[in-house]
């Protein structure tokens, strides 16, 4: 429960972000305290092919994309 209002907002962030462009996959979680919820579990192709090329390019970026991914996907038009 500490950290519920981060998760929300994280939550929240991935749903303005998902469109067209970006395809989300989601898990339910089930939790006794606080029932049933959808969690985005990955952003499917765009952020994958992004990521790899970013890699393939600059390996040193590996871990900045891992904690980074909204970030990644604002550069798919640049």
């Amino acid at each position: 429960m500490e950290h519920y209002d981060a998760a929300r907002s994280w939550v929240a962030q991935w749903q303005a972000a998902a469109g067209p462009d970006l395809e989300l996959e989601w898990q339910t979680v089930n939790n006794r305290q606080l029932g049933r919820n959808p969690l985005p579990v990955a952003a499917a192709r765009q952020y994958q092919t992004l990521t790899g090329k970013i890699r393939q390019r600059f390996p040193a970026l590996d871990d900045w994309c891992r904690c980074k991914p909204l970030t990644v996907l604002a550069q798919q038009s640049e």
